[in-house]
This record gives structure tokens, C-alpha cells and sequence, in this order.
């Protein structure tokens, strides 16, 4: 068995949104909604989907598509700019 196949690697990721409310963190991101970790009251908007994977930064412009509103911690959320055709 080599050394490789005995070790094996967890990614350290960091994830949170940041809009004129603030920086509100991240639980979970899948493809059509976004969960944050405690309640807010954010109404849809945009915000700037923040990423960090061992320590490396990308960030996405969303559309909060139905808010952190009444203790949601769950909302729907769209690409805010859609894809060049290029």
C-alpha cells in the first residue's frame, strides 16, 4: 500500500454572503437554494456568494430569490448575471 491511499485530505471550506445587510454565514449551498446558519430578516436581494476552499476566494453574484424573512434560515437563489454565451 503506498503512502498516498493511507492519508487521506478534508477540505477546510468557509462559505458567506455579503450584501447591504451585512456578512450573514454560510450552512449550506445547493443548486437551486442556500441555508445560513442562524435566522435573519433579509428580504430577496442581491449578494455576493463568498467561497473560501483551502484558502482559496471565489465569490459569485446571486439572487436571494424569496429571503431570510419569519426564521427561514432557507431561501431560493438564482445566478444574479447569467453566463456569457461566450
Amino acid at each position: 500500500m503506498s503512502q498516498a491511499s493511507r492519508f487521506s485530505h478534508s477540505a477546510d471550506v468557509q462559505a458567506w454572503l455579503e450584501g447591504d445587510f451585512g456578512r450573514v454565514a454560510v450552512d449550506r449551498i445547493r443548486p437551486k437554494s442556500i441555508v445560513v446558519k442562524a435566522t435573519h430578516d433579509i428580504a430577496p436581494c442581491q449578494a455576493n456568494l463568498i467561497v473560501v476552499v483551502d484558502g482559496e476566494k471565489s465569490g459569485r453574484l446571486i439572487q436571494i430569490v424569496s429571503g431570510f424573512l419569519n426564521g427561514r434560515r432557507t431561501s431560493l437563489i438564482r445566478a444574479a448575471l447569467p453566463d456569457p454565451p461566450f
